[in-house]
């Protein structure tokens, strides 16, 4: 009896996730072809919803994300937190875009450039 349950079990197990990746969970996450700057794309994005006063600036909550070489040397944590959404922190009252965090995403995944 319990060979019977357990062997479409693990059929489902095994096939049931087959198809998910992350094109197919969150839809197509172009990039386009134009290369994202770190000055006028992302730092705009930090300097309004981060690098505020009492949050990520000098003297406040590190890292001090307010000029353009903090946050490329932080791009990966920065990603990795306004992805997960993590920040900025709810309590802010601040929400970035999903646009805004996908440009984060690309500019990290295209090298998180210094320009």
């Amino acid at each position: 009896m319990m060979y019977r349950l357990t062997l479409p079990l693990l059929i489902f197990f095994f096939t049931a996730c087959a198809y998910d990746n992350e094109e197919d969970l969150f839809g197509e996450t172009s990039c386009g072809d134009e290369p994202l700057s770190l000055a006028d794309n992302i730092q705009p994005i930090i300097a309004t919803n981060c690098a505020i006063p009492g949050c990520h600036v000098s003297g406040a909550q590190p890292p001090d994300l307010s000029s353009a070489q903090n946050t490329a040397n932080r791009a990966m944590r920065v990603r990795a937190r306004t992805q997960n959404r993590t920040m900025p922190p709810a309590s802010s009252g601040l929400n970035l875009t999903s646009e805004e965090i996908q440009q984060i995403s690309c500019w990290v995944d295209a090298g998180a450039n210094k320009n």
